[in-house]
């Protein structure tokens, strides 16, 4: 069934009005009519099991008719903090992760970036969050976090159960995962060049843990969704 994120100010006495894109996805790709059922949620994990009542040339009128006892959400929540890269990739990254199950993307300037403007257009990046979100039938959407120094991002995770940080010298992340705590959980994804030693050890002095994802190379891009991949079916995996 087709879910739909929505703000709270287009509900009004319990009928949801919904235009623009998801007017157009609701009519013109998925052609359905008055009296189709679809689902609705807020970002505060609500979601209702709802009926259209009314389509009209900009409007579907919604009916909410049954609130879901339903949490498709991590238990443990999962930080990505990805190297700042170029917005093609981090687009994908985030449509990836977001299926996944990360609570949110923070990115961070490191020495061997490429890029060293971080321009975000947010319309464009809370749409691909929505429609990943819709499609994977998230009960929230993962938050987007403006870039952020290195020191400011080591400043920041002191709020994190697990610190961890993709280094190729390191040991296998599959060598030690088991032993992650419970609770929430920020994995620091570096830059195509690596990090220099200079972060290395002001990661691992700020107990950080290192890890390696394989033998291989992996693109920035790549090993994000990896690890983020990793960390869900670990946690998911815990009875």
């Amino acid at each position: 069934m087709q879910r739909y994120f929505i703000k709270k100010d287009q509900l009004i006495d319990g009928i949801v009005s919904i235009g623009k894109q998801d007017y157009f996805h609701i009519t013109a790709v998925m052609r359905m009519k008055v009296f189709d059922k679809i689902i609705i949620c807020f970002s505060n994990k609500e979601s209702y099991l709802s009926q259209i009542v009314e389509i009209n040339k900009k409007n579907v009128l919604v009916k909410l008719n049954e609130e879901l006892n339903e949490n498709n959400e991590l238990k443990n929540e999962i930080q990505l903090a990805h190297a700042l890269v170029k917005q093609p990739k981090q687009e994908e990254v985030i449509k990836r992760i977001v299926e996944l199950g990360a609570k949110s993307y923070q990115c961070v300037k490191l020495l061997h970036c490429i890029n060293t403007i971080n321009y975000v257009n947010m319309d464009r990046m809370n749409l691909i969050i929505k429609e990943a979100s819709e499609q994977s039938c998230r009960n929230e959407l993962l938050e987007y976090k403006n870039m952020i120094s290195l020191d400011e991002y080591i400043k920041d995770s002191s709020i994190f159960t697990n610190k961890l940080f993709a280094y190729e010298k390191a040991k296998n992340l599959l060598d030690f995962k088991n032993d992650l705590k419970n609770g929430s959980t920020s994995v620091l994804v570096g830059p195509e060049g690596g990090f220099s030693i200079e972060e290395v050890n002001k990661l691992i002095k700020a107990n950080f843990t290192p890890f390696s994802l394989g033998r291989r190379i992996l693109r920035t891009e790549t090993a994000a969704i990896h690890v983020i991949s990793l960390l869900t079916n670990h946690y998911e995996a815990e009875k």
